[in-house]
């Protein structure tokens, strides 16, 4: 049954990249599993913005190495390396009042390769990463109305993400389910859980490509 949602959250995905894409077929139904050979997007960087639960949030960047092969030895992952993310709008649906104080400087998630149709890749999140970081748990903190400062952990549900590089239009979108949120002070000690049921939804959408390419398949 999960492999049957899966299959139809790519399907929903196609279409969507068939509306926003410039040209080419890029027809759900000719969706392929094989491997496309090597290398496909390295250094790819794109401007773009957030949304949260529908709603426009903060602009962000991101840099993009994808590569569908399996990863061997010590080489990394694909990964989508985000540069801003909509901690302020996340804020502001769970604590209205709070204002983010710290933040990462970027925050790298890998993705795992899953297929392809004649015009676009297909790819989803995963929480596997070869570093101390959990690209699962993303950490920040923020001031409340009172001046006390807390943490605040996003945890994303990325069996559920989707991601779409389009070759055709150049295009990067992706869908990253949030099922809770966890409250925390002092040396990390958590004292509150915020669930979202159902999940609050985190897409992207670029704007525009500022630096490299697509091979097209």
């Amino acid at each position: 049954m999960k492999k049957y949602l899966k299959t139809i959250v790519y399907l929903a995905a196609a279409l969507v990249s068939v509306a926003c894409s410039s040209g080419g077929d890029n027809d759900p139904s000719s969706f392929k599993s094989e491997s496309y050979n090597g290398v496909v997007s390295r250094g790819n960087t794109y401007e773009g913005i957030w949304m949260v639960n529908d709603v426009k949030a903060e602009a962000a960047d991101v840099s993009i190495n994808f590569y569908d092969t399996e990863v061997q030895g010590d080489a990394l992952p694909s990964t989508a390396t985000f540069f801003g993310f909509p901690f302020q709008a996340i804020t502001d649906l769970v604590m209205p009042g709070a204002t983010v104080s710290s933040i990462p400087n970027s925050i790298a998630i890998p993705m795992r390769y899953v297929g392809y149709s004649d015009n676009a890749f297909y790819l989803e999140f995963t929480p596997m990463y070869y570093s101390s970081m959990d690209p699962q748990n993303i950490y920040y903190q923020v001031i409340l109305e009172d001046g006390k400062e807390i943490g605040l952990t996003i945890h994303l549900v990325t069996e559920k993400s989707s991601v779409i590089l389009d070759s055709g239009s150049g295009t990067f979108s992706c869908i990253i389910p949030v099922d809770k949120i966890l409250c925390s002070e002092g040396a990390g000690v958590i004292f509150k859980e915020i669930p979202f049921n159902p999940e609050m939804e985190l897409k992207y959408t670029n704007t525009k490509r500022t630096k490299g390419s697509i091979v097209g398949n």
